[in-house]
């Protein structure tokens, strides 16, 4: 027994030589206290306390800040990414744009297709070469290419600040009806509106338009409209695509009345009338007069129209143009004249229903 307590008693008494004095709370309070003095030792250690909170919020906010600058920097710089990234998105997407438009607009000037005809697009732009300040009017004097008398009322133009669109000939309706519209039943309907058109157009023409006329054309159109809706056989399934076709007509309708209240398409409209263009230079000065342009084709007379008015616009380009800017093989300024025989030639190639050789 004596032999183990002396290993014990060796381990305890190297421990408690080894170990360090822990204090666990600080005595403030000894012999000879008085009352003032435990006061004022009280308020000494909620100083301490005090303090002691500072000096830890201090700690504490010192890491929150710097917690904060580090989030800050991390979201501006993830900000500056983005729009880095975005900013050459959409400098990409400009460069796609640019490309695009360069791309249409090489090939309505030099190649068009049927579709750039068609839309009107490679029209407006023989038609302004033809109108360059590089053409003097009087390079065409020697040379006109002829128009079918015809031409001028079956154009559909677009006056350039109003952007309306208007044709002569689209004032006619009398075979453009929608099936729906020419059931018997809107034949008397069909036939006043057309005779309120009829009128308005010769008012026009005189420039005698009266606010009665245009009330007389807009109840013309109002009566087609509530014909249309209280028909019951159009409300039905299998007429639905019949009863959509009458309404854009319906509204087509009602944007024609409002051409007749724009004073300039109906000086427009007088000259149309007495057909002031019997060629393409002739074309050309009065489109430059009212600023106008070529409006898409949309029925079938245009669509037929407009290959043979783009095919003449550009033998007036080629052949009016100076000796050396010629494009296509354009003949020489001596091989321009246009006499009686040629004229009548090219009035059948364009408008006779013969292609242009």
């Amino acid at each position: 027994m004596i032999r183990l307590r002396w290993p014990f008693l060796l381990a305890v008494g190297w421990l408690a030589l080894s170990a360090a004095p822990v204090r666990a709370q600080r005595i403030f309070i000894g012999p000879g206290s008085t009352f003032q003095g435990d006061y004022f030792r009280g308020v000494g250690v909620g100083a301490l306390g005090m303090g002691s909170f500072n000096l830890n919020t201090a700690r504490s906010e010192r890491l929150h800040v710097g917690t904060q600058i580090l989030l800050n920097e991390y979201i501006a710089n993830v900000l500056k990414n983005e729009n880095r990234e975005a900013a050459q998105r959409r400098m990409a997407r400009l460069e796609r744009h640019k490309a695009a438009r360069e791309e249409i607009y090489d090939r309505i000037h030099k190649n068009p297709e049927l579709v750039d005809v068609m839309n009107g697009d490679a029209l407006n732009a023989l038609m302004a070469q033809l109108q360059s300040p590089s053409l003097a009017d009087s390079e065409f004097a020697s040379y006109n290419v002829p128009l079918d008398a015809d031409t001028l009322k079956r154009i559909p133009f677009k006056l350039g600040e109003r952007g309306a669109t208007f044709s002569l000939a689209r004032l006619n309706l009398r075979k453009s009806w929608t099936v729906a519209l020419q059931d018997q039943s809107f034949a008397r309907l069909r036939d006043a509106f057309q005779a309120k058109v009829e009128q308005a157009l010769d008012l026009a023409i005189e420039g005698k338009m009266q606010q009665e006329m245009l009330n007389e054309l807009e109840r013309a159109v109002a009566d087609l409209d509530q014909k249309l809706i209280r028909s019951p056989e159009l409300l039905e399934d299998r007429s639905r695509k019949q009863a959509g076709e009458a309404r854009k007509q319906i509204d087509q309708l009602k944007a024609m009345v409002e051409l007749f209240k724009i004073r300039k398409i109906q000086d427009v409209m007088a000259e149309v009338e007495k057909g002031f263009a019997s060629n393409v230079d002739e074309l050309r000065l009065f489109m430059r007069k009212h600023n106008l342009s070529f409006a898409p084709a949309e029925t079938l007379e245009e669509r037929a129209l407009y290959p043979r008015l783009f095919t003449a616009m550009k033998m007036q380009r080629d052949r009016s143009a100076p000796q050396g800017q010629q494009q296509n093989g354009g003949r020489k300024r001596e091989e321009k004249l246009g006499p009686e025989d040629e004229q009548r030639r090219l009035q059948e190639q364009l408008f006779g229903g013969a292609q242009p050789q």
